[in-house]
């Protein structure tokens, strides 16, 4: 089994955009065995005890799971590196294949770069920022990004989440997981979007919940740390309140 990833070591600052990524990609690994093991997808004794980001988290110990993350993930890094993705979300399904929670990961502003078969060791003050990566104008340092920035950031995402996760309620047994992306370009499908409902013009009581349609979507934290900027939320489905309602 693979240890949990770390953030660069041996330096002080995020430099480069290889190293930006890393620090992303990790953060969704260990994410995704944070949520796994507080939705209880898996028996806790599947489970080892560990640290990231100073705080303690859980890691699952199958193989067969460890591969299947870091292959999913790897998958999506891919796509970041290249510009391509909007949101990343991790969405938990029930027996009857129907998805009861999603898990997102907002990365419209996370900074683009043109990939062109590759970016080597980018240096951060190097990047164009701007909406259209290669064309968008002069060249621009951005704000410095530092290790123990990132990682108290992180930290504070994850004690969140590991608040929130296990406050859901119960979810029926042998659930299942996928991991899907939403793409930039326009009409790109998202795995079981038909489910959910928007966001937008729905009400909140103060808590960060907003409420309506029959589900709800609660912010867990925006991540912001130099020039990384990601948001954390979760939805439930109204299959999921429905499912609730009648237990």
């Amino acid at each position: 089994m693979e240890p949990l990833p770390k953030l660069t070591e041996g330096r002080s600052v995020v430099s480069s955009y290889p190293d930006l990524l890393s620090t992303l990609t990790d953060f969704l690994t260990v994410c995704i065995h944070t949520i796994l093991y507080h939705r209880n997808i898996y028996p806790p004794e599947l489970y080892i005890k560990a640290r990231k980001y100073s705080f303690p988290v859980y890691q699952s110990r199958h193989e067969r799971v460890c591969k299947w993350i870091a292959d999913a993930v790897g998958a999506v890094s891919g796509e970041i590196a290249k510009g391509n993705v909007s949101k990343v979300s991790l969405i938990l399904i029930s027996p009857r294949n129907v998805p009861l929670e999603r898990y997102v990961f907002d990365l419209s502003t996370f900074p683009n770069v043109p990939f062109e078969g590759g970016y080597g060791d980018l240096l951060l003050q190097q990047l164009e920022e701007g909406g259209e990566g290669i064309g968008g104008g002069g060249r621009k340092r951005l704000d410095e990004i530092t290790i123990a920035g990132l990682e108290a950031q992180f930290r504070a995402c994850l004690m969140k989440l590991s608040i929130a996760a296990p406050g859901l309620g119960r979810l029926p047994e042998d659930c299942t997981y996928t991991v899907a992306v939403e793409m930039k370009e326009p009409g790109a499908p998202v795995n079981y979007a038909e489910v959910w409902v928007p966001a937008e013009g729905q009400g909140s009581d103060g808590t960060g919940i907003r409420r309506g349609g029959g589900t709800r979507s609660t912010a867990i934290r925006t991540v912001e740390a130099g020039s990384i900027c990601l948001e954390l939320s979760i939805e439930e489905t109204t299959t999921k309140t429905k499912m609730a309602l009648e237990q």
